[in-house]
């Protein structure tokens, strides 16, 4: 019974997960609509720290290149 209630669980919080992500992933198409084609993984760190750094296409554009290369390299080789 046990094993069961907690098979249960793990399903409703996968499930809230995949939720999550297609929400997720349907808010950046609307702010950022190709941003997509340079993440694949919208959720893996360095997408989300170039999100949380430049939260709209014009503060990406007027972004100081130096500052977005330093987000990349350092995401970049913590996920490596």
């Amino acid at each position: 019974a046990e094993l069961k209630n907690l098979s249960r669980q793990y399903e409703k919080i996968t499930q809230l997960y995949r939720e999550t992500q297609l929400k997720f992933r349907s808010i950046v198409d609307l702010i950022f609509p190709q941003f997509d084609t340079t993440f694949t993984n919208l959720c893996c760190k360095t997408s989300l720290k170039v999100i949380s750094a430049f939260p709209t296409p014009e503060a990406m554009l007027n972004a100081d290149q130096d500052k977005l290369k330093s987000i990349l390299k350092v995401s970049t080789h913590s996920e490596a």
